[in-house]
């Protein structure tokens, strides 16, 4: 994957071939760059590939606000390329007394966050282009903030969108990527994921888990227990209809939040919040991902849990690889890999290397899975039982 945000013109070089080489059209270029001519570029020319965040950052650092701790609702508005859909009229009908509030979206597709009490109905309409308000989403206010973000497979803003680095759009027809990167399909459109490796269809056997059992010096059961408490609803990797094979992930907004000191918590705040939560289903999960991976590759990457364990991203070192790019490329590629990833991981921390051991599954998931855990340790219990019998 390209992962450079300028090129320099050399001879022979013409628009049309560096959008190609990196991922991005000539329309996309020429906006980004002022070019009102496509055929006519010199040597020497720097040529901008994607968008400057610095702009961005520093109207979040000059807008950053303290969110009401009451029982609140904001949207997000995307496009279907995941872009920001600024200027878009909108409505929010809440509770029984129907109190309206309206407005645009902001520059990063916000709404204003509007208040009210736990369990109050909301009602959200965004204004049709031939005239009225569509009724787009109906929720209800729970004891907290709750960020809601709306995407639109039909929109698509012209005048802002380009291709994420990343996420390659692929022509119909066109067939897979060559080097094998996988595609699934967001809103319609395939997507390729150039960060991922081709997954291999190997698959963990019963003598990889006697091996990983043995040289953690635990038992086979525990190493089965961990495994199907973490993926076991839903495998090793996703694989939607349409969809190449991927590695199983959770996005973590809060890990998101950390990494970038809060930056994007304003202006994208369903994937930067200081609070973990708001998952939404494993299908927007890659959705998630690659919002936040176009604001920051590193720290998106390392905010999601990964494979058949559920690793963070973060702990790459832990689990065995010396960066995180490096990490996904093997969860994804084997899943024989993130067997041997959980194995180093486990070796690094003497108190999960003690726990798994001794079967103490509430010190255990107390530390894999956070101190207030909800329930793991019962259900690795529950799960070793079932394999020790």
């Amino acid at each position: 994957m390209n992962t450079a945000s300028s090129y320099t013109v050399v001879h022979g070089d013409n628009l049309t071939e560096i959008a190609a080489a990196h991922g991005t059209t000539v329309q996309d270029l020429a906006k980004l760059n002022g070019i009102t001519d496509a055929n006519r570029i010199q040597v020497g020319q720097t040529i901008r590939l994607r968008a400057d965040f610095s702009q961005v950052q520093a109207t979040m650092k000059s807008t950053a606000r303290i969110h009401s701790r009451n029982p609140s609702i904001q949207f997000v508005l995307l496009d279907k390329l995941l872009e920001s859909i600024q200027g878009l009229s909108y409505r929010v009908v809440l509770g029984p007394s129907e109190k309206i509030s309206f407005g645009s979206t902001s520059e990063h597709g916000l709404t204003c966050e509007v208040t009210g009490r736990s369990g109050d109905s909301v009602d959200f309409f965004v204004k049709r282009q031939r005239g009225g308000f569509k009724h787009l989403y109906r929720t209800t206010l729970g004891d907290q903030r709750k960020v809601v973000t709306a995407y639109s497979p039909s929109i698509k803003v012209k005048a802002d969108t380009k291709i994420h680095d990343g996420a390659l759009g692929i022509d119909a027809g066109a067939g897979r990527d060559e080097k094998g990167h996988p595609v699934i399909v967001i809103d319609k459109k395939d997507v390729q994921l150039d960060f991922l490796g081709p997954y291999d269809g190997t698959q963990i056997q019963d003598e990889d888990f006697i091996a990983a059992a043995d040289k953690l010096g635990c038992e086979v059961a525990a190493v089965k227990a961990v495994a199907v408490t973490e993926t076991g609803t839903v495998g090793s990797f996703f694989d939607f209809e349409g969809w190449d094979p991927v590695p199983a992930i959770l996005f973590e907004r809060h890990y998101f939040h950390q990494l970038t000191n809060g930056m994007y918590d304003d202006t994208h705040p369903d994937i930067s919040d200081r609070f973990g939560g708001g998952y939404g289903k494993y299908r927007v999960q890659y959705k998630k991902l690659l919002r936040a991976y176009n604001l920051n590759a590193s720290a998106a990457l390392k905010s999601a849990s990964w494979g058949k364990f559920q690793i963070m991203g973060r702990w790459h070192e832990q689990a065995g690889y010396s960066s995180v790019e490096e990490f996904v490329v093997g969860i994804s590629t084997s899943e024989k890999n993130h067997l041997k990833a959980f194995v180093s991981f486990i070796e690094a921390d003497s108190r999960l290397s003690s726990a798994i051991v001794k079967k103490d599954w509430l010190a255990f998931a107390k530390t894999y899975n956070g101190p207030r855990q909800k329930g793991y340790d019962k259900k690795m219990q529950d799960h070793y039982n079932a394999f020790a019998r």
